[in-house]
């Protein structure tokens, strides 16, 4: 059957298949990585970005004194006078492009893997939970006289920024500042 077959004329033509193949095949993998890790890096500097950004205006900080006077507001009031307390107030200006990175890549944070994808993913929950407390409509951009629902606002911006200060590899100093030594690219050692 296979009887004066040239086999090497078989054997090229599989080579040549074969080396074909795998120039596509590569260039496909190579920009699937490439992608991936420029979809980490922009999420990488947007999350660093918003973190160092709430630290240098004093967010968190912000938000913590308005709990404490609202506490002492509230704590020097007569019996039964609660409702004469001045509320507390905090409101933050929010551009609806805040997010605008991750919502454009929402698809692809999966690339990043799961551990690290879960952790983003949370961040902008957590941030998106804060805002919607000092946005229009919020109870703090209204006024609250509830300090357990200011705790808990406070406790979700602290767990946002330390999980962003993770997913950025942003250090803090015992002095409080931030250093941000450039997140390296997905898969670089060092």
């Amino acid at each position: 059957m296979f009887d004066g077959t040239d086999w090497t004329t078989i054997f090229v033509a599989v080579i040549s298949a074969g080396a074909g193949s795998i120039v596509p095949i590569f260039l496909y993998l190579f920009g699937v990585k490439r992608e991936r890790d420029s979809v980490a890096g922009a999420i990488i500097a947007e999350v660093s970005s918003l973190v160092q950004v709430a630290h240098a205006r004093g967010y968190l900080s912000g938000l913590k004194t308005e709990y404490e006077d609202l506490k002492l507001r509230l704590h020097g009031a007569a019996p039964f006078s609660r409702d004469i307390v001045d509320a507390a107030i905090y409101r933050l200006p929010v551009p609806e492009n805040y997010n605008l990175i991750y919502r454009e890549n929402a698809a692809k944070i999966g690339s990043m893997g799961p551990k690290k994808a879960v952790m983003v993913v949370q961040f902008y929950q957590l941030v998106q939970s804060v805002l919607a407390d000092v946005s229009p409509g919020g109870f703090l951009y209204g006024g609250t006289i509830d300090l357990k629902q200011m705790a808990q606002t406070i406790e979700i911006l602290e767990h946002a920024l330390n999980l962003g200060k993770d997913i950025a590899g942003i250090k803090e100093s015992n002095t409080g500042a931030m250093h941000d030594f450039p997140p390296r690219p997905p898969g670089a050692s060092g």
